[in-house]
């Protein structure tokens, strides 16, 4: 359990850890052009999955990117923060 956190949240972590990343940008070509270097959204998704069990929360603090697909290929229960580049 999360000390101080609201009580609708309090089953975050209950069961497992609880995870935080932001700025994913999945999908974003204007990213990959001028990030060549990045991993790609496939290694961010195998880097993410490495560390997320399935009784995990992980909470992405926005920009997930135009491709929200790749976040239903992430372990745990999801939780979604709209960032500047999210719709």
């Amino acid at each position: 359990m999360l000390p101080g956190i609201y009580e609708m949240f309090q089953h975050w972590g209950r069961e497992g850890a609880v995870w935080i990343y932001s700025d994913p940008h999945f999908g974003d070509i204007d990213l990959r052009q001028s990030l060549p270097d990045r991993p790609t959204d496939e290694e961010q998704v195998a880097h993410i999955n490495a560390k997320v069990g399935r009784k995990d929360t992980f909470i992405c603090l926005g920009d997930v990117g135009p491709d929200i697909g790749w976040v239903q290929k992430i372990r745990g229960y999801k939780v979604l923060i709209c960032g500047n580049h999210d719709i």
